[in-house]
């Protein structure tokens, strides 16, 4: 028989504890917190990103909206005057038969709105660094050029608004190239009226 002191028998007596047996538990408590942790924000951050492409489906759909509201309202008013534009190599045969010539383009004018609308089914993309131009054309001064904004596969109306203060239109011409200020360094002019 043993004379220890302890309240247990020999044989279920407890082995001594070492500092390393809380260490594997541990780790692996770390490891799942630091998975956890990493999931929760990428959630977040996949949440947040699927909120802000929400939010701006939802402005693009309200603009276009708008835009047709004030399409129509553009249209109807009596003071709306329409521009056909013809390509340039129809109206002057001097010119360099262009890659894809515009055949069909129609400028929607306002100048009491200074708004106006340019319907163009045949406007691609523009390269990098270049963009469209419309260009109103004074009767008296410069040509006022403002620039195409979201040129997208399949859309055909772009409407554009001038500068306060801005001249009468007496014609337009669309362009493709670096933006400009000066129609003659504008780049390739793609149609005109006239």
């Amino acid at each position: 028989m043993s004379t220890s002191n302890s309240p247990y028998p020999p044989s279920f007596e407890r082995p001594p504890q070492s500092g390393n047996d809380w260490a594997a538990p541990l780790i692996v408590a770390c490891l799942a917190l630091g998975f956890t942790i990493s999931w929760g924000t990428y959630e977040l951050k996949y949440r947040v990103h699927e909120a802000a492409a929400v939010s701006a489906y939802r402005h693009d759909l309200d603009f276009e909206r708008a835009c047709d509201s004030d399409l129509g309202k553009l249209l109807a008013d009596p003071r709306t005057t329409l521009t056909r534009l013809k390509d340039v190599y129809s109206t002057d045969p001097g010119v360099s038969d262009l890659e894809e010539p515009i055949r069909s383009a129609v400028v929607a004018w306002n100048q009491d709105r200074e708004q106006g609308v340019l319907f163009c089914p045949e406007l691609k993309p523009p390269a990098s660094g270049t963009s469209y131009q419309v260009w109103i054309l004074p009767q008296d001064g410069g040509p006022i050029p403002i620039t195409l904004e979201n040129v997208q596969p399949g859309k055909t109306v772009f409407a554009f608004t001038a500068p306060d203060s801005s001249l009468p239109a007496h014609g337009f011409a669309l362009t493709l190239g670096r933006p400009a200020s000066m129609l003659e360094r504008a780049g390739q002019i793609l149609a005109r009226s006239g």
